[in-house]
């Protein structure tokens, strides 16, 4: 992003340069033809920046203080594609100054239908930098209006991917001078997958100090808006093919099983691997809001950013989730340090999900400190094929039914691996029949606890054994097959013979 913004910088510094030119042009061949106008501008413009390779169609002076530049075209070094088309530029210059002391000073700047051309090659170098620096200049600032202009940024990937496009349309800017080198932006434009896109910011142009705001609403994420975003890094594709083999794999040792409550119909294919700049689907459908703001001063590395993504309605379907999720809403922002989950609710019918918490912003593996709320949630195969080896041992063994509500602290840290703190789970109207003791337990009520860091279950619960009152407490450890476990179990009047 912050070569973007550098890349858009440049195409205003090349506008800047190009139109206090053609100002000093105007005193020259006041009164004469356009032609000689064209060639003047011409000369001045091969000294100045030679290795710009800028190109003048024809040149027009209305007598209304204006002058018409047409058909400009910047190649830049030996790049085969033009870095900038001006179709028409229009410069408003000052009259009666000129008059009182015959100093030409640039009052406005009207670029119609510019389109610009940024391309970033496999080795992260940009088209423009191509461009020589161009001359400093103490001449204040112009107002600069920008009229339907077109940005196309293609991001090349190599190993044979597609490269990464990025369509800026309809662009309507204003840059209006707030001191003598600094200007106010302001501007409306349409960025393919995102919709119109309100911006306002500042720019100081000795500086390079920027900063922008802005907000674009009903964005919606699908496998188009994910194809988008990953082919501008190929890293980032990496990242997302990862993550798609890790959910495809997880949990270990039960695809097949995944397989048949998902209904897929070979579970070799569900953790294949993923070919070439194929971005995943990771089954995901978000309708969102995204406010942001953006600062880069020239002394910083990285801009300093914020994007606040207020979702409105989404839906979940990955096969590592046992039921579909609809009616996702919440807040998430992310900044130079940490994704924050403020409130992420998600529905399936009675049973809900609620997530809040943070995940580390950092270039490699990075923690997480999730608190997640699940309510109503019935305890079927489905749940069952989603469980960790050892949990799923557990499940095998007691054949729970019921419904069950579960509050749990979930942090990971690369070093560590995952973490869980304050287990709750309380459960309602349910039922289990032990393998080694297959006597029914109905009715059941109660809580399994983990208390803070302890790695011990602390077992509660009440219900029916033979239709007598029956109580189960006790604790259990290492849940699976190095499960440590102790029950005191009290009921009065059992018949041995009700199994």
């Amino acid at each position: 992003m912050a070569q973007i913004g550098k890349s858009i910088r440049w195409y205003f510094i090349c506008i800047l340069l190009l139109l206090v030119t053609a100002g000093s042009a105007a005193a020259w061949f006041w009164m004469r033809s356009d032609e000689l106008l064209k060639a003047q501008l011409t000369n001045q413009l091969n000294q100045l920046v030679p290795n710009w390779n800028v190109q003048i169609g024809r040149t027009r002076y209305d007598w209304k203080s204006q002058i018409h530049i047409y058909d400009v075209t910047i190649q830049g070094g030996n790049s085969r594609r033009s870095l900038l088309l001006l179709p028409e530029v229009i410069v408003k210059i000052d009259v009666e100054q000129f008059k009182a002391n015959q100093h030409l000073q640039v009052q406005k700047v009207i670029l119609k239908r510019p389109v610009v051309n940024l391309v970033r090659d496999t080795e992260g170098a940009w088209n423009w930098e191509q461009l020589g620096p161009p001359p400093r200049s103490e001449e204040p600032v112009p107002e600069i209006e920008v009229r339907d202009a077109r940005f196309q940024v293609i991001l090349e990937n190599g190993d044979r991917r597609s490269p990464g496009e990025v369509f800026i349309e309809q662009a309507n800017l204003r840059m209006v001078p707030n001191g003598r080198r600094a200007v106010s932006i302001e501007g409306l434009t349409h960025v393919n997958q995102l919709g119109r896109l309100a911006i306002k910011g500042d720019w100081n142009v000795d500086t390079g100090d920027w900063n922008v705001n802005g907000s674009v609403a009903e964005v919606r994420i699908q496998g188009e808006f994910l194809s988008l975003v990953a082919g501008q890094s190929p890293e980032l594709l990496a990242k997302l093919q990862d993550l798609d083999r890790f959910l495809k794999n997880y949990p270990g040792h039960q695809a097949e099983l995944i397989a048949q409550t998902a209904g897929i119909a070979n579970p070799t294919d569900a953790i294949s691997e993923v070919v070439n700049d194929q971005v995943p689907d990771f089954g995901v459908s978000v309708l969102f809001d995204l406010d942001f703001d953006v600062a880069k001063k020239s002394t910083s590395v990285e801009p300093e950013f914020q994007f606040k993504f207020n979702f409105k309605d989404g839906l979940l379907s990955n096969r590592i989730l046992p039921f579909p999720l609809s009616d996702l809403n919440g807040v998430v922002v992310w900044n130079n340090e940490l994704i924050t989950i403020e409130k992420l609710t998600a529905m399936n019918g009675p049973a809900g999900v609620q997530a809040t918490g943070n995940v580390e912003r950092r270039p490699e593996k990075a923690g997480c400190e999730l608190d997640l709320k699940l309510r109503n949630i019935t305890l079927d195969q489905e749940l069952r094929a989603r469980l960790t080896p050892g949990l799923a041992k557990a499940y095998d063994d007691f054949n729970p039914t019921g419904v069950f509500d579960l509050d749990v602290e979930v942090g990971y840290q690369p070093e560590t691996g995952f973490k869980y703190r304050n287990l709750l789970a309380k459960v309602r109207n349910g039922s289990c029949r032990f393998v080694k003791f297959p006597y029914p337990f109905t009715a059941i009520e109660g809580t399994v606890q983990q208390p803070g860091d302890s790695d011990v279950m602390q077992v509660n619960l009440k219900g029916l054994a033979a239709r007598r009152e029956t109580s189960v407490v006790g604790w259990m450890k290492n849940p699976g097959r190095e499960a440590q476990a102790h029950y005191e179990i009290n009921v009065t009047n059992l018949p041995v013979d009700d199994a």
